[in-house]
């Protein structure tokens, strides 16, 4: 046998032990309901993305993690019908009343916040609801702000709706707003992509701090400890750390 034929075989045998890897492996559904970047950039490029590769990569051989990406509409109703799987980069407050307690949780991925951003041109420092009124927020059309929704309704604060998180910032540049608030996963990521960093003023102290997490529907409870022990080693994993620099999150990578 020639050494070409020889190395044709290997391959062929590589490829054959692969598939059956993967074909004896438990299938996981992957939900992502942000539909935006950094989680989703493209079909095939983002965030979440490239956490299912790392957790394939991890739990391969056992585990095969299937991504889908939808609605947070279209979630609700999966979780709804008791579908099972995993949601990412979430947080219990987001996900309906009881939810602490009605599904299960990994320790935090990072530490996010929600920042207040205003033009350096017209800095705003934010203090707490008060500190906001007479202003006027550029905001995506849906986010919910709780504690202001008292100073809206009055008009107190006044509010600007557009659709897309780009249209935010663009129009905070353009003076037809005061301040936007926006996760920093999100606003750093697009700050660099449209080169506004040094346009823009982040108030030293955000709008509010959270963690996220990995959650799980009850029925895989079988997999808390090890998804639990794999997060936990997050820290010291050189591929997550370098997820997180391409993405800009590395400053909000601790858990607390």
């Amino acid at each position: 046998m020639s050494k070409v034929s020889a190395m044709i075989v290997i391959c062929a045998c590589f490829a054959l032990s692969t598939v059956q890897v993967w074909a004896d492996s438990r299938v996981i559904t992957v939900w992502n309901y942000y539909l935006s970047p950094p989680f989703q950039i493209s079909e095939k490029e983002g965030l979440a993305f490239d956490f299912v590769n790392l957790l394939n990569d991890e739990f391969r051989g056992k585990l095969k993690f299937r991504l889908n990406s939808l609605p947070r509409a279209r979630l609700n109703k999966y979780l709804a019908q008791q579908k099972q799987g995993l949601v990412l980069f979430v947080n219990w407050r987001w996900m309906g009343e009881g939810a602490k307690a009605n599904y299960l949780w990994t320790p935090p991925l990072w530490q996010d916040r929600n920042e207040v951003i205003s033009s350096i041109e017209n800095k705003v420092i934010f203090d707490g609801p008060e500190s906001l009124k007479g202003l006027t927020l550029v905001a995506v059309r849906g986010w919910q702000y709780k504690s202001l929704e008292p100073l809206l309704a009055k008009n107190e604060i006044k509010r600007f709706n557009v659709n897309r998180e780009e249209q935010v910032l663009a129009l905070l540049l353009k003076s037809r707003g005061d301040i936007t608030i926006q996760p920093r996963s999100l606003a750093m990521f697009l700050l660099n992509k449209m080169k506004l960093k040094n346009k823009v003023y982040l108030s030293p102290k955000p709008y509010s701090s959270f963690t996220r997490h990995i959650m799980l529907t009850p029925d895989l409870i079988d997999l808390l400890p090890e998804l639990s022990d794999f997060v936990l080693k997050l820290d010291t994993n050189i591929r997550w750390q370098n997820i997180l620099k391409k993405y800009e999150l590395v400053d909000e990578a601790q858990e607390t």
